[in-house]
């Protein structure tokens, strides 16, 4: 049996034209600043797919554009399509669930087994808000009935949803593309958006080939001042689409804005079963004596009243689990792929937009537009900012093949390294100064040369093989 809130979230059913009303999607159509990505998942086959990302960065209208273009351009019956936002339908437990997703079934395919099947499709939104989730499906998948179904399931915990999806016999079948993570805007995303003609005529920096990366810095400098205008907006708002449509709108991050996403990140904390107080603890403390600098678990413990130190590292990797942060670790040597375990750590936010949140409230900020404006005025902090796109940039392009590197007096630094294939790929170096000195960067010279990632200095130093290029064209 369908309930009432099931129907009420399938309004196709009743009218296959009623998605074009759907409220997410005439919001997208009616957006002065639009970002459709295209969707990387299979969708022609028995499948369970994850899609991760945190909370209100567009699953759910990615969700809908999904159903939008099954029920248009592919021709899909309606009856065929089921979108299930969990926690608006009031789905506490896994028991509900199945309930529910065992009524549809039974009700789209009333016909026998033997009948030929019309695929289906299950849109599952923030399943991982459902405590044993997986074990409904995994139940129905091992009873036949997901037979013949795509199924896409998201959520905004990594970890939940890597589990539950693994835990799926059979879910990937032959698809190399069974997951999509959907983060917030790159700035190269965020260029498109506001200036697709720059952005169109913009090559990729290779920062694996310093040299080469110069020479296209030089191409995308005819275009510069534009650039930079634009990275200076991306360290106000970050990638999340409200925000960029609110400053669009309004000429600033209006208060509603950053409420949204705070209320986001609490729920997650909550879901956690962690205490506020003590994540705000964590939060000061970095912002006060560890921005953009090392940090142990011991150290957090004890500058916090969490007091353990495994504990405080729970803390620390639920937040990122949930895409508030990335924990950076240093690397062992420079010629292993592998992350010094027992050494110091770093943490970089996965967003701009995220910093200004979490800092804003864990500091007590009123006016979070004011507080943003001067975070990016003031260049220490900016300098924080700017490193933390470019760890974002380096953890799209080499996932968790990215690290730091200290020499082994730790008194030296280079930023950032990463690996490909086991070797190492490339360094990079942020400096956000007006000029870029040599003595400034002599460890990113003595470990081979890279990138130094600037405030707007371009400039190519031969001997040394460093790039020295605007972080805006990275």
């Amino acid at each position: 049996m369908l309930s009432q809130r099931v129907v009420d979230q399938n309004p196709w059913w009743a009218d296959p034209a009623a998605i074009t009303a759907d409220r997410d999607l005439v919001a997208l159509a009616q957006a002065p600043l639009r970002f459709e990505p295209p969707v990387p998942l299979a969708l022609d086959r028995d499948a369970i797919h994850g899609l991760r990302g945190p909370r209100q960065v567009g699953k759910t209208t990615l969700l809908k554009r999904i159903a939008a273009s099954l029920l248009g351009q592919r021709g899909v019956p309606a009856r065929a399509l089921l979108y299930l936002d969990v926690e608006r339908a009031g789905l506490l437990t896994y028991a509900a669930l199945s309930e529910v997703i065992e009524g549809y079934l039974a009700w789209a395919r009333p016909s026998p087994v033997s009948a030929p099947r019309q695929r289906l499709f299950l849109l599952l939104d923030e399943v991982t808000a459902v405590p044993r989730w997986s074990t409904a499906l995994k139940a129905l998948h091992a009873s036949g009935a997901l037979d013949g179904a795509t199924v896409i399931a998201t959520g905004s915990d990594v970890l939940d949803l890597d589990r539950g999806v693994d835990r799926l016999p059979g879910r990937r079948g032959a698809a190399p593309d069974a997951d999509w993570v959907l983060m917030p805007w790159s700035f190269h995303d965020y260029v498109a958006v506001h200036d697709p003609r720059v952005a169109a005529g913009l090559p990729v920096i290779p920062v694996e080939e310093p040299h080469r990366a110069f020479e296209a810095a030089q191409e995308i400098a005819l275009r510069g001042a534009p650039l930079h205008a634009l990275f200076t907006s991306f360290l106000q708002t970050g990638g999340f689409p409200h925000a960029a449509q609110s400053v669009r709108r309004a000429g600033r991050v209006e208060p509603h804005v950053y409420q949204l996403y705070e209320a986001a990140i609490l729920g997650e904390i909550r879901r956690a079963g962690r205490d506020e107080s003590r994540v705000r603890e964590v939060v000061r403390l970095l912002a006060t004596e560890h921005l953009g600098r090392e940090f142990s678990w011991q150290g957090l413990s004890a500058g916090t009243s969490i007091g353990n130190h495994t504990t405080a590292r729970a803390y620390v990797e639920d937040l990122e689990r949930t895409f508030v942060w990335h924990v950076w670790h240093r690397v062992k040597s420079q010629e292993s792929a592998a992350e010094a375990l027992r050494s110091p750590k770093k943490l970089y936010p996965v967003d701009p937009l995220t910093w200004h949140v979490i800092e804003g409230w864990a500091l007590g900020v009123q006016d979070r537009w004011a507080a943003t404006l001067q975070a990016v005025a003031e260049p220490g902090r900016a300098g924080f900012l700017v490193e933390a796109v470019l760890a974002s940039l380096l953890r799209r392009r080499f996932g968790h093949f990215a690290f730091y590197q200290r020499d082994r007096k730790g008194a030296a630094e280079v930023d950032f390294v990463a690996f490909r294939d086991a070797r190492p790929a490339c360094a990079i170096e942020a400096k956000w100064t007006a000029r870029v000195a040599l003595r400034d960067v002599r460890f990113l010279v003595r470990t081979g040369g890279g990138i130094v990632a600037s405030e707007g200095e371009l400039a190519w130093w031969p001997e040394e093989k460093v790039a020295v290029i605007p972080a805006a064209f990275l």
